[in-house]
This record gives structure tokens, sequence and C-alpha cells, in this order.
């Protein structure tokens, strides 16, 4: 069963990031990754919907992480982010671009976008330069998250029939569609997640609905 939920604001738009070398605790020799036949086209996923003329890019570099050196670069990362967040917050409606250009990110700790009472990651996008370009690799001692976003929702979750299939483009609801309007960002959720992940789900964006 699949399950609809409304966000409010959507938090980032990630890159492809590719061979992860964190571990879940409880699986400690499995890295999860998905089959062939079920990845989808990500490489413009979020950057396409951010206005040119109000981008400011963050390049990684600039805050001390340096492709390939193979020096750590968790906290340089995060402070690339919390720059791009300061940014935002003090630009209210503009957008920004935490940029990694190609190579490999040695990291022994997680990637923090927790939006609070206090921070805002909204309107940010991490971007590589693809998935065979721009690596994140996370010591095999690290047991947390890899990227930890987090943002919030309202609404009441809806069931949802069909539309729910790689490359499906129409959702249809067991419910109303009063609470959907055009432009809304949703969560589709899965009730039966694997094994190694308690929660999946993907983001998408509403642009046409029937019904009521």
């Amino acid at each position: 069963m699949k399950k609809l939920k409304i966000l409010l604001p959507i938090i980032t738009f990630l890159f492809s990031i590719n061979n992860l070398v964190a571990q879940s605790s409880g699986f400690p020799d499995y890295v999860p990754t998905i089959p062939t036949d079920r990845r989808v086209d990500w490489h413009n996923v979020g950057n396409n919907q951010i206005p040119t003329s109000f981008n400011k890019v963050f390049n990684v570099i600039n805050y001390g992480a340096f492709p390939s050196d193979g020096a750590e670069d968790s906290q340089s990362i995060q402070n690339a982010i919390e720059a791009a967040r300061v940014y935002i917050s003090a630009n209210p409606g503009h957008y920004a671009i935490v940029y990694f250009p190609q190579g490999n990110y040695f990291l022994t700790g997680g990637i923090s976008m927790v939006n609070d009472e206090v921070k805002d990651y909204s309107n940010i996008c991490l971007k590589g330069d693809g998935s065979d370009k721009t690596r994140l690799s996370f010591s095999d001692q690290y047991k947390g998250k890899a990227i930890f976003i987090s943002g919030n929702s309202i609404g009441i979750p809806q069931t949802i029939i069909s539309g729910f299939q790689k490359g499906d483009n129409t959702i249809t609801l067991n419910g109303s569609t009063q609470d959907y309007n055009i432009g809304d960002y949703v969560e589709i959720l899965n009730d039966f997640p694997l094994q190694w992940e308690t929660k999946l789900g993907q983001i998408d964006k509403v642009i046409g609905k029937t019904g009521t």
C-alpha cells in the first residue's frame, strides 16, 4: 500500500551519490543498491527549477573540501551548506547551490539539513558533476545517516490506488484531492519498507489534478 502526504516547502534536491560506504549497524555487511531496472534519471532534478537570475553558488572547495585529496571533508561540506542557509535566510525567495566539483569526498560523519525553529534549509540544492564524476564516500566506521534531511508536512495521508510504478506520472487517490494544489510538493510513502530501511518515500510535484 502506498500513501501520499503533502509537504511544506521542499528542503533540497539531491545530486546523485555513488558508492556510499556508510553501513547500517543492524546490517554491517550490507550496502543497499537500487537494481538497474528500478533506477530513474535524476540528473536534472532540482537544478532546472532554480531561477538562474537568483542563483548563488557555494563551492565546497572554497570551504576546505578539496576533492580526491584524501583528507576528511565532513565539516567543510557542512560549513558550505550553513553558508548557503544563512544566505537564503537573508534573501527570502532566493535559491542557492552547494556545488561539489568532480572527484571523491571522504566523510567520517553525516551531512545534516534538518529544519527546526532556528534553521531552515529550504531552497538549497546539492549539486555535483554526475554520479560517475562526483562521489561521496563515507567511512565504514560511521553508522549514522549519510545525508539527513528533515522538514514538515501537513494534511492527512491518503491511500494511493494506482500511479506509483516506475514511469507513472498520474496518481489515483482513494479519497478527495481537495487538499492538493498545483505546485504543491507531495511525498509518496511506502507502507511496506525494506528490511534495511524502515521508511521509504519519494517527493513529487503536483502539475495538474482532476476531481475534488
